[in-house]
């Protein structure tokens, strides 16, 4: 519900130093969405007059400083929040977009109610909750749904989360003044609300126990939320129209991983692809006036409502009964660690999906039994590099190297982040060291010559995409190559002989 607007123009403020440099702005635009998500939109010259209050703020001189800044693990994780203060437009009210919520409140929480009524747990995220109004009008709607049945004895958990620290000081406070009311019915007013000496109204206590804010970037979820949720309707609305594709498809792959068997993913209207979301395990449910996602039931073994959920820090947990820790009475090798083999398959299928936060949980966890694991630690290399950070998933690859030396892949996966990093002699080094390990390496091999080509070695990377393409030819067609199977033969063939011929 939170409307994460940012545009662009072509006008600068020349008082902020490189501001006028388009590689500068370049450079934000991909630091911003690769941190975010966010496509800047507000118009260079407000980001002008942003950037310089923040200059000022922190008694810096120039842009490259506080770009350093922005970067710097510690520092860097101070100053976001306060930038995003300013970037961000959160325009939210009560009961917006009431066609979907009717879906939500005749359909969906009923559903939801009758599945989980054996354990009468319930739990509920509002994704991009700006200053709340969205999840308390969950609350509202699930108050007066309770109110009509046997409620008691439910537990509800309602998790609101928002990018911006600002949005959710506001939402914690829940009091609110008219501008927020233009859509809500006039007996929820009366009944949920307590108007306040000021002409302000403040939600009723009893429907904010339910509810826990906390500040988080959607491209951390998996990372922040982890197993520890089980989700049984996540509404991420009006927030990834305002994302890059890529962000989109990040967070959609998290939330269906945190989403209980049954449960719902609800986005403002065409905000995703339905290809993309079916692909990647969601069905779709169409009604009048909306569409849906669900993850269907039959994705685990676990029954819907057995779900080990619990709110960190909720100040309701110690008022109600713990949830029970469900066990399958078969299972006899719970505390065994799981082998390798397994831990590899899931996190290459976590990254498979986009899934790199929980790929990394799943690898750094997995480190405490298997400390001297390089393959286990090479994905996790591969999991920070996707995520963005560079510098760990280059210092985890050197770890999985100096573990067996003889493994070819971290040289291959260090390669391509020093590539990135426009470090091409060091890349040069890990790529001809990839294939001397394994010759048979195909995509190794190409990698080797793009980097001689963009050294200006153009001859010896002729013959690198030569030796490349003559394993290719032995290659059946219709095979594919790489760590996930990603890459057609066919089309990798097509590709190289393209490049040979425009090199000669």
């Amino acid at each position: 519900m939170s409307d994460h607007s940012i545009s662009r123009d072509d006008g600068f403020f020349s008082n902020t130093g490189n501001a006028a440099d388009p590689d500068w702005w370049n450079r934000l635009y991909t630091l911003l969405e690769q941190k975010t998500g966010l496509l800047l939109t507000l118009s260079r010259t407000m980001v002008s007059h942003l950037l310089q209050d923040r200059l000022n703020a922190l008694g810096l001189s120039d842009l490259e400083n506080y770009f350093s800044l922005l970067n710097d693990p510690v520092a860097g994780q101070r100053e976001w929040p306060n930038l995003l203060s300013q970037w961000t437009v959160n325009e939210s009210y009560f009961f917006r977009d009431p066609d979907q919520l009717s879906v939500i409140e005749k359909h969906l929480l009923p559903e939801l109610l009758a599945q989980n009524g054996r354990v009468r747990d319930l739990t509920l995220w509002s994704a991009g909750c700006a200053s709340g109004e969205e999840t308390y009008t969950l609350a509202m709607i699930l108050n007066n749904l309770l109110s009509e049945s046997a409620g008691a004895g439910w537990r509800i958990r309602i998790l609101g989360t928002d990018i911006d620290a600002d949005c959710i000081k506001r939402a914690q406070q829940g009091c609110y003044r008219s501008w927020s009311f233009r859509h809500i019915p006039q007996n929820i007013l009366a009944t949920c609300f307590r108007k306040e000496a000021d002409e302000s109204y403040r939600v009723d206590p009893r429907l904010a126990a339910w509810i826990q804010f906390m500040e988080l970037n959607l491209l951390d979820a998996g990372a922040t939320l982890g197993w520890r949720f089980r989700f049984d309707l996540v509404l991420c609305r009006n927030v990834f129209i305002y994302l890059s594709p890529r962000a989109v498809q990040r967070i959609s792959a998290t939330i269906h991983t945190l989403l209980a068997p049954g449960g719902y993913l609800v986005t403002g209207h065409g905000e995703v692809d339905r290809q993309f979301m079916e692909r990647i395990g969601y069905v779709l449910r169409m009604f009048p006036h909306s569409q849906v996602y669900q993850k269907p039931v039959a994705e685990s073994g676990l029954s819907p409502s057995v779900r080990p959920v619990t709110l960190p820090g909720s100040t309701i947990c110690s008022t109600l009964v713990k949830p029970k820790i469900f066990h399958s009475p078969t299972d006899n090798t719970r505390n065994s660690p799981p082998p390798i083999e397994d831990i590899c398959n899931r996190m290459r299928r976590l990254i498979a999906e986009g899934n790199n936060a929980l790929a990394q949980i799943e690898g750094e966890s997995s480190l405490s039994i298997y400390t001297n694991d390089a393959h286990i630690r090479t994905l996790l290399a591969w999991a920070l590099a996707n995520l963005g950070k560079l510098a760990r998933a280059e210092e985890t690859c050197w770890a999985a190297i100096r573990l067996d030396p003889t493994a070819s892949a971290p040289h291959y996966l260090l390669g391509q982040i020093l590539s990135d990093s426009q470090r091409f002699s060091d890349a040069l080094q890990h790529f001809q060291t990839s294939v001397y390990l394994n010759p048979g390496e195909i995509l190794a091999m190409i990698e080797l010559g793009n980097t001689l080509a963009r050294l200006g070695r153009r001859q010896e990377a002729l013959r690198e995409w030569q030796a490349a393409l003559d394993h290719l030819l032995r290659e059946p067609a219709d095979r594919y190559l790489g760590p996930l199977d990603r890459w057609p033969v066919q089309t990798l063939v097509d590709d190289l002989k393209r490049m040979i011929r425009e090199s000669l």
